[in-house]
């Protein structure tokens, strides 16, 4: 008997070709996968910020507003004619005003 190290039958090279794309292809798939997940996972934390940012501005719009109102209250006219009396501040009788000619020029 005649021993060969040929194989007398080899596989067909499609076959091992077959193996090695499925195994690439699930890899790739894989890849795909992970990279899915983490994107959505991105897109999950940034909306979960976008909705903390959306209530600390209407916080701070809030806040605002109740700052307008204080301001206002702080400059009205009734305010500051009670505290003028504490500042010893008279009220005037009558109010001057001073006029210019207006032939009046300045001279160098």
């Amino acid at each position: 008997m005649i021993f060969s190290h040929y194989n007398i039958h080899p596989q067909p090279v499609k076959r091992q070709s077959a193996k090695w794309w499925r195994r690439l292809s699930g890899v790739f798939i894989i890849v795909l996968v992970v990279i899915y997940i983490g994107l959505t996972n991105d897109v999950a934390v940034q909306g979960y910020r976008l909705r903390s940012l959306q209530e600390e501005v209407k916080k701070l719009e809030e806040d605002n507003s109740a700052l307008a109102i204080q301001v206002a209250a702080a400059q009205s006219l009734q305010r500051l004619e009670s505290e003028s009396t504490s500042l010893a501040l008279i009220p005037l009788d009558r109010i001057e005003y001073f006029t210019t000619p207006t032939t009046a020029v300045a001279i160098r």
